[in-house]
């Protein structure tokens, strides 16, 4: 829904078919706010106009790769530990451990509870070892750096994680950034 700024108190009617890129401002003389608004837009409507032309839906910017990890598992964990509810994503980037630091892995990304109780999937921990050993169903699992505890639930299944390193940027982003900003 695209706003009318043509109103008080702002009489924005800058018309981009006019083909207006400049305002002029008086020496000595208040500036308007109404100078300074359209002063805006003109720039929002050549930043639009710029990667409307530039970029086009969906075609890669530069190279990249995708990267495959084989060595990612997930460990579904308890919502509560006792007692309080367990935040999961308090664990995103953390060192995990158990009790005796013997197993020890890094999340690399966590997915919230979905569904209701009983139904849906638990919070998730997606994480990588770092040691030998893994996490087993029911085992305590504390973050080595705060006073973050959880219960596991569930523990070693396999979990293809692929990931579009950041050397392909795809132009859609550009484009619909772009077109944000024009919004705003």
């Amino acid at each position: 829904m695209a706003l009318n700024f043509n109103v008080d108190p702002y009489y924005d009617d800058f018309d981009g078919t006019k083909n207006f890129h400049r305002i002029l401002f008086k020496p000595g003389v208040a500036v308007q706010a109404r100078e300074l608004t359209q002063a805006q837009t003109i720039l929002q409507n050549q930043i639009t106009s710029f990667a409307d032309n530039i970029f086009k839906q969906n075609s890669p910017v530069s190279g990249g790769q995708v990267t495959t990890n084989f060595d990612v598992k997930y460990i579904k964990i308890q919502t509560e530990y006792n007692g309080i509810a367990v935040d999961v994503e308090q664990f995103q980037n953390k060192l995990i451990r158990n009790a005796d630091g013997t197993i020890v892995a890094r999340v690399l990304t966590t997915a919230v509870a979905t569904g209701t109780a009983g139904e849906g999937d638990p919070p998730t921990l997606i994480v990588s070892y770092k040691t030998g050993t893994h996490f087993t169903d029911n085992d305590i699992i504390y973050d080595a750096d705060s006073n973050l505890t959880c219960q596991a639930m569930q523990v070693m299944r396999l979990v293809l994680l692929q990931s579009l390193q950041l050397h392909k940027v795809y132009s859609m982003f550009w484009a619909t950034l772009f077109k944000l900003i024009h919004r705003l």
